[in-house]
């Protein structure tokens, strides 16, 4: 997006009715580099990435962080303004063995039983990015970035540990 809010040169945008889409939490999006970025409900609408001008009522989503495609979804009522977070998170991360994973948008998703959780989605079954909770997603230390990848197949099935 630019300065003043309009889609940057080469995104496509599509219109969409904004039935049941909330906004009002003025929740930023986890991977919000830059204030007004908004994460919307409910998840099944894919609205965890949302450009918004405070006091408007129109929102433009991003469905896929590698795909210049946003959606105008028209709210039943404006949107006031939100502060990115501190420590956002990588809207997609591109792994070594050519995964492409994008960060988790809420739902329901099978456990670990070594209490590790999953933060992106990486295609396929068993394909996720984990968290503890505690340390971050994305290892950063280094110059080559990490992650813990693994299965979630459910809090009492055994599953091979996480690999790095």
């Amino acid at each position: 997006m630019d300065s003043d809010g309009n889609p940057a040169p080469g995104y496509t945008v599509t219109d969409e009715l904004g039935t049941g889409v909330d906004c009002s939490y003025a929740l930023p999006a986890a991977s919000a580099l830059n204030d007004n970025i908004r994460w919307c409900s409910p998840t099944a609408s894919s609205t965890n990435v949302c450009w918004s001008q405070p006091g408007s009522a129109v929102i433009l989503c991003g469905m896929d962080p590698r795909k210049k495609e946003l959606r105008r979804i028209t709210l039943s009522s404006p949107v006031g303004p939100v502060t990115a977070p501190t420590d956002p998170l990588p809207w997609g991360l591109d792994l070594a063995d050519g995964s492409h994973c994008a960060i988790r948008n809420g739902g329901a998703w099978d456990g670990r039983p070594d209490g590790l959780t999953g933060a992106y989605f990486c295609g396929g079954e068993t394909a996720f990015v984990l968290t503890n909770g505690a340390d971050p997603v994305v290892n950063t230390s280094s110059p080559i970035w990490t992650v813990q990848v693994g299965q979630l197949q459910g809090l009492d099935v055994p599953v091979p540990p996480p690999s790095a």
